[in-house]
């Protein structure tokens, strides 16, 4: 089976305690990855690893806890890197599985080569498109807007190299950066139904209640902003045809 990291705060026993359990009573092991807490990094950290680009896309700045979520994937990323794995399952701490994930694994893992990313997990109630059948009852599907996080996904080594250069220095929140196939063409499905949901409540990686603003905003920030909004909104209606074209007709190779 594809190899399976789990990304927690070395801190978070109970956490840690809960998905142990739940990913053995659906026999499917899997290594930790200590996650980041972006708290604990100290200004200078901080400063070194933020974009000051972020201004002209996002209406706020990343939140400590953001970064450390970001850090804390790129861990994961380097580790498939540096290894033989062709792809592997990347999970946040508070994945919860249906039962038939893991045969669904098996008939993913035999896809190797023909995708970039899937996810497990998705939130949209817009229609999907495309359909590849990887079983009665799932399929691997293209999404044209956001809806999924990265809370349980497959990535191929390939779509990690490129994510690592592309991340640091951040502009965008790991899900952000991920859903963006448009400028990091990235071949990225997602299965559906979905085979994750998140088990809710506080969230440990620390994303503020209250989203926090920029100090000094400038009119050219929001113009930029604005500017980059439109520009992103036309450029994946324009490529979206030919990026799932693409897609399935890689999946359908021999």
């Amino acid at each position: 089976m594809l190899p399976v990291y789990v990304l927690s705060l070395r801190r978070n026993q109970a956490r840690r305690r809960e998905i142990k359990n739940h990913l053995g009573k659906l026999g499917i092991s899997f290594e930790w990855i200590d996650g980041v807490d972006g708290r604990k990094l100290s200004p200078p950290e901080k400063s070194d690893f933020l974009s000051d680009d972020r201004q002209y896309f996002a209406n706020g700045p990343m939140s400590d806890g953001a970064l450390g979520c970001l850090l804390s994937h790129r861990l994961a990323w380097q580790r498939i890197v540096s290894s033989s794995e062709s792809a592997a399952l990347i999970l946040e701490d508070d994945a919860v599985l249906q039962p038939e994930t893991k045969d669904a694994l098996s008939r993913i893992e035999k896809l190797a080569g023909k995708f970039d990313m899937i996810h497990l997990h998705h939130t949209t109630k817009r229609p999907l498109f495309g359909r590849f059948e990887i079983s009665e009852t799932q399929s691997l599907s293209l999404h044209k807007y956001n809806p999924i996080q990265n809370v349980a996904y497959v990535i191929s080594r390939n779509a990690c190299e490129k994510l690592l250069d592309l991340s640091l220095p951040a502009v965008f929140e790991v899900d952000l950066l991920c859903q963006r196939w448009w400028e990091h063409g990235l071949a990225t499905l997602t299965v559906d139904p979905p085979l994750a949901t998140e088990i809710g409540g506080t969230s440990t990686i620390g994303y503020p209640s209250t989203p926090q603003v920029w100090q000094n905003d400038t009119i050219r920030h929001k113009f930029g902003r604005y500017f980059n909004r439109k520009k992103a909104s036309v450029t994946k209606r324009y490529l979206f045809r030919r990026m799932s074209t693409d897609v399935m007709s890689r999946l359908a190779r021999d």
